[in-house]
């Protein structure tokens, strides 16, 4: 397959997503995954996709790795725009919701017992509920004390969400803010 082909296909197929693409799925659709040839097509869409990370350079869109894959998105310089085009007004999420998912990423794994003295209040069942159904954290574990709290970590889906492709690309906060939180 000529290499312009395949950026055009990796292209169509990234901006026809919802979601963000991986190299194996992307191989999975594009080629007929022959174990032969697996590592050689594998190589062939990572150049592609490094080609298109380099066009992107000059474009308005631009190619963004997630935890889960690649997705296109549009560069935040234009977002003030398609927000005016947009009928249905993006989810707005109350300064609670964003402080129990902001502690969650910074502080994981997290008791709501953790949240809740970091936030100096009781943390709503419907909170941690929307946070659940969004898919942006989820249960890693149980803590061994008496009750075996549940220990909450954001997911893939909350990176993917936020454009992160770690957690290390979280904004840093000042240690002496850590320090308070740990208290």
């Amino acid at each position: 397959m000529l290499e312009q082909q395949l950026k055009n296909i990796i292209l169509s197929l990234l901006l026809s997503s919802p979601d963000a693409l991986s190299i194996n799925r992307l191989n999975k659709i594009i080629n007929d995954d022959n174990s032969d040839n697996n590592k050689k097509n594998k190589e062939q869409l990572k150049n592609a996709l490094d080609n298109l990370l380099d066009q992107s350079q000059t474009q308005i869109w631009a190619l963004n790795e997630t935890a889960t894959g690649y997705k296109i998105i549009i560069k935040p310089e234009y977002n003030k725009y398609i927000a005016k085009m947009l009928i249905e007004k993006p989810p707005t999420y109350s300064p609670a919701l964003l402080e129990t998912l902001s502690i969650i990423a910074y502080k994981q794994p997290a008791t709501r017992a953790d949240i809740e003295k970091v936030r100096g209040v009781a943390t709503s069942s419907n909170i941690m509920k929307t946070l659940r159904e969004r898919g942006w954290i989820k249960i890693n574990g149980y803590k061994d004390v008496p009750g075996k709290p549940s220990l909450w970590g954001t997911t893939d889906e909350f990176l993917n969400y936020f454009n992160l492709k770690s957690l290390s690309q979280l904004p840093k906060i000042d240690n002496e803010k850590i320090k308070e939180l740990a208290l």
